[in-house]
């Protein structure tokens, strides 16, 4: 839902400068305090005007009258007294999110006359005028005006609501600015929420994806980049220590540090600019984790991405762009609508984009089976991050080196889930492991090529170190002759090593 607001405002605004090349003017509020300050009276009363009533209405009245709280002093460490607090929501219940959202619904209703016309919709579309006021999730809320005039009316009629409610704004929070406009003008006006100076701004944070006065994507990606910069350098010393297994390593990376990375890719992907950005930070960690120095340059990168499990950037972004735009019409927000009602200008908006990019990459036929699909949505984001890594691990400089062929001429893929599993039931191999993943994606120094380069003596360019052999040490010689009885040994310890046997037939295991 969050990824939708922000396509909200993109689509929008997309629309009204590709159109009409008009500027769109936008007030960020942040409520104070929100789930904190609502006053249980006034939470009543909402209900009851919404209709709810009965035993659901007692029940809540039931739970919020026998709200006590104690107050600790610091001073003498004893508590007050027990006394009623007539305000805020319970925290930690599951349904305080439901009635602080019920409670100020109707906070942009009033503001309706003075919102932007979405253009390509006809007014008739949505109640008598086609206007959007703003957006709002929870406690976030983003009012849209035409006009300097009406953004003004709009804060007005927002901080009479708010003053009723006895809400708070935190002033230093909120933003006032114009997109495709002129900033100065904006700087030229004094802009008051309830008596409150709201600072104007060229960039805002609007849930978690920073956005400038241009809409620039460029800049949201580098923005986000950043971020996650300073999350992988507090997670550094976690991803390289060697003694912790890889499994558990790869874990954190997929479920904390991707997931920041591609955030709000909704919006911005299938952009292949910015999935080559994103990748060189993943790169960068991914290697942290296979414990490969960030200037080695014999890594292959697509067997990097193929040994770990993970899919390519590119795959990611587009994909998650692909589910929300099929997803788009059927949901019951503003997002249906405008999936629906195409505008016919030439100049491609998010929604014409995408659709161009599916048809592209896809074809009409399979773009059509897949919408009429019971889970259309996850269907195409399945086969669209297919085809794209895909095309990623056949196609490009990449795929043209030699560990990328010698890594697919002996099938290596097939034995990189049996590696990472076995580092958590093997935690004693964890560095061993590590050194022979590090093999298998080229992130070592053989002797013939330190020999190449004077670091050894001259005749190790022939010679292997570890059996003698007047063979030159190369990634093959090793897999066939030393990293398989490693595990062929890890596989008889296995519990399971029949199965194993069985899948990963290549290995030829030689059980002891």
């Amino acid at each position: 839902m969050e990824l939708e607001w922000k396509n909200l405002i993109w689509e929008n605004l997309g629309r009204r400068w590709n159109k009409e090349m008009r500027p769109t003017y936008a007030c960020f509020i942040d409520l104070r305090k929100a789930f904190d300050r609502v006053p249980h009276e006034a939470l009543f009363r909402k209900l009851e005007s919404l209709g709810i009533r009965g035993r659901c209405l007692e029940f809540y009245r039931g739970l919020y009258r026998s709200s006590w709280t104690q107050v600790s002093s610091r001073i003498s460490d004893t508590l007050s007294p027990a006394f009623p607090f007539c305000r805020g929501v319970r925290q930690g219940d599951p349904s305080s999110p439901l009635l602080f959202d019920l409670f100020i619904n109707d906070l942009l209703e009033q503001c309706r006359p003075f919102g932007i016309r979405v253009v390509g919709m006809p007014e008739s579309c949505i109640g008598t005028e086609n206007r959007l006021p703003g957006l709002m999730f929870a406690d976030d809320v983003v009012l849209l005006s035409p006009s300097r005039h009406c953004l003004e009316a709009s804060m007005r009629k927002v901080s009479e609501y708010l003053t009723k409610l006895e809400m708070e704004v935190g002033a230093s929070k909120c933003g006032v600015t114009v997109f495709h406009g002129c900033i100065d003008k904006v700087r030229r006006r004094q802009w008051q929420l309830q008596g409150k100076d709201i600072p104007v701004v060229e960039e805002y944070r609007y849930l978690g994806i920073d956005l400038n006065c241009n809409l620039d994507e460029g800049f949201t990606v580098r923005r986000q980049i950043q971020r996650y910069r300073q999350k992988l350098h507090m997670a550094t010393p976690f991803l390289r220590n060697g003694r912790i297994p890889m499994d558990l390593r790869l874990r954190v990376v997929k479920s904390c540090l991707l997931p920041s990375l591609i955030w709000g890719s909704e919006w911005w992907g299938m952009h292949q600019l910015h999935a080559k950005r994103l990748s060189l930070v993943l790169n960068q960690t991914l290697r942290m984790v296979v414990g490969v120095d960030a200037k080695h340059t014999g890594v292959s990168i697509p067997a990097l991405y193929t040994e770990l499990g993970i899919p390519s950037v590119e795959s990611l972004i587009a994909g998650r762009r692909a589910r929300l735009w099929a997803k788009g019409p059927s949901m019951r927000t503003w997002i249906s609508q405008l999936c629906q009602w195409i505008p016919t200008f030439r100049k491609g908006t998010w929604v014409k984009n995408t659709k161009a990019w599916l048809l592209r990459r896809l074809g009409s036929s399979a773009v059509r089976e897949i919408e009429r699909s019971p889970h259309g949505s996850k269907t195409l984001q399945r086969a669209v991050q297919q085809v794209i890594h895909q095309k990623w691990l056949t196609t490009g400089k990449m795929t043209q080196t030699n560990t990328w062929k010698e890594y697919c001429q002996y099938a290596l893929h097939n034995g990189s889930a049996l590696l990472r599993d076995s580092s958590l039931d093997f935690p004693e191999y964890s560095k061993s492991l590590s050194w022979l993943m590090r093999i298998r994606v080229g992130g070592w120094s053989s002797c013939s090529r330190l020999a190449r380069i004077g670091i050894l003596d001259e005749q190790w360019k022939t010679r292997c170190p570890c059996c003698l052999v007047n063979v030159p040490e190369t990634l093959s010689h090793l897999q066939q002759n030393r990293c398989i009885i490693m595990l062929s040994r890890i596989a008889a310890a296995h519990p399971r090593n029949q199965s194993i046997a069985n899948r990963y037939s290549w290995l030829q295991f030689q059980l002891d």
